[in-house]
């Protein structure tokens, strides 16, 4: 009975470890309150060593179900280890056509992970920051919880 309570264990790490090789950078960064002030600008420093395999960008956004809109409107600005700034505008879809929330829910919370760019190459090697601005219409954006940014080796 040990060993098949020991082999499922090993075999889930397994499983489980395979979904993530991939991934170079995970990390989020909670609002407080819940209340993404437009004042509030999230910003990310990654370390880019390869810049000859492409990679997929994501948003990570965590939210409560109180959260009012269909899209989550965000500025995203990049700025090279060389300080060539780039800036886009970007609307993530926090609802579907019906109205529903995308993602994974459990209880009034929501995970969604939303892809914005699909072959991203890092030009040059070193840091690279990522800012995130609020571009929602409001002061205020009630009912985030984390915003994010996931970077996965293609």
């Amino acid at each position: 009975m040990k060993k098949i309570f020991a082999l499922s264990i090993l075999i889930s790490m397994i499983l489980f470890s395979g979904c993530n090789k991939n991934v170079v950078f995970d990390k989020s960064q909670k609002i407080e309150d819940y209340i993404w002030n437009k004042q509030n600008t999230i910003e990310f420093e990654f370390d880019a060593n390869d810049t000859i395999s492409t990679h997929l960008i994501s948003f990570e956004i965590r939210h409560v179900t109180h959260f009012l809109y269909d899209n989550l409107l965000v500025e995203l600005i990049i700025i090279t280890p060389s300080a060539d700034t780039f800036s886009q505008d970007i609307t993530l879809p926090i609802r579907d056509k019906k109205h529903e929330f995308k993602g994974k829910g459990a209880g009034d919370i929501w995970d969604i992970s939303i892809p914005v760019f699909y072959d991203f190459n890092f030009p040059e090697k070193g840091k690279y920051k990522f800012q995130i601005k609020n571009a929602m219409p409001e002061a205020k954006t009630i009912a985030i919880m984390e915003v994010g940014i996931k970077i996965k080796k293609k």
